[in-house]
């Protein structure tokens, strides 16, 4: 009688990972600093906004057009026409403002609001909801099948 063994091996090949923005909206209005505390104590920070494909996320989100909210955009106070990121990431290209914007019509429009249309400057004392960014780790494993 014959006896066949089949032996199966996974072995470990290579893999990678990856980090990833996800953002939540969060549908209780607030000024803009009272948004960030609340993000830094809950979460991580504001939404930091990188790509079309992630403002078109935001958008979505929000649906029509007349709803806003913040995201973590602001105006440095040292350099009026800077506008930064609250997460401290000061290497961004990348601006979705609308038409004629930012225009800085009031000396308090040091905050950024998204809606469907882009972005706008606007009064940080004005309450808005907001979206705040959480960091989610994704893992890719490859692995090679041996068969003996």
């Amino acid at each position: 009688m014959e006896n066949i063994f089949l032996v199966f091996l996974l072995i470990f090949h290579g893999g990678f990972s990856a980090v990833t923005r996800v953002h939540i909206h969060v549908n209780e209005k607030k000024r803009w600093g009272e948004a960030q505390i609340y993000c830094r104590q809950n979460y991580n920070d504001l939404s930091t906004i990188s790509s079309t494909e992630e403002n078109l996320r935001l958008q979505t989100m929000l649906g029509a057009i007349d709803n806003h909210a913040w995201i973590g955009m602001y105006r440095n106070g040292t350099v009026l026409d800077q506008f930064i990121w609250s997460d401290g990431d000061l290497k961004t290209n990348f601006y979705q403002w609308k038409r004629e914007q930012p225009d800085g019509k009031s000396k308090s429009q040091h905050c950024v609001e998204v809606d469907g249309i882009g972005w706008a400057d606007y009064g940080c004392d004005e309450v808005l909801p907001f979206f705040y960014v959480v960091f989610q780790d994704i893992r890719f494993l490859s692995l090679k099948h041996s068969y003996v």
